[in-house]
């Protein structure tokens, strides 16, 4: 092998043995600590308050989830509005390529196969601003992208199903 050559069964076994008798110490000591004590009565039974607690908990979720898709959505509407709006202020057209100005607005969806797995493709288009969506679902995995930079499911899900309220 090498020149440094160490013992490593030499050295492991002896550990192993140290090992299990500090846990065999350690199970005794609490067999005598928990000797004397009163034992422990559990029950099936539900606990009223908690259960309740968890309900309210989960109300205000789903409402917060509610309300926050909406504002989601109303966040993208906005923030395509500012890029559109600072591209004049700035004289600059947000000019579409020959290939998008074919694409309707909203989400247009297609799919292909691939080796192993699928692709959902996602063209949205607002205005003159076009973005595109991928979800990969393969063996390994779902991967979702826009462009070419990955994305959570989270961001797929709210920018490529627009509903306004």
């Amino acid at each position: 092998g090498t020149a440094f050559d160490p013992p490593i069964p030499a050295t492991i076994q002896p550990m192993v043995l140290i090992v299990i008798c500090l846990v065999a110490v350690q199970s005794v000591v609490n067999l005598i600590a928990d000797w004397n004590l009163e034992p422990e009565v559990h029950t099936d039974e539900p606990d009223e308050e908690e259960i309740e607690a968890l309900k309210r908990a989960n109300n205000v979720l789903k409402s917060m989830r509610s309300e926050g898709g909406r504002n989601r959505g109303l966040d993208a509407m906005l923030d395509l509005d500012m890029q559109v709006a600072a591209s004049k202020e700035q004289g600059q057209d947000l000019a579409l390529s020959s290939e998008d100005r074919d694409i309707p607005q909203g989400v247009q969806e297609t799919s292909y196969d691939i080796q192993n797995g699928l692709v959902i493709q996602r063209t949205v288009r607002i205005g003159d601003v076009v973005e595109r969506y991928r979800k990969v679902v393969t063996k390994t995995g779902t991967y979702y992208f826009r462009g070419d930079k990955s994305i959570t499911k989270d961001l797929w899900e709210m920018n490529t199903n627009l509903s306004y309220d």
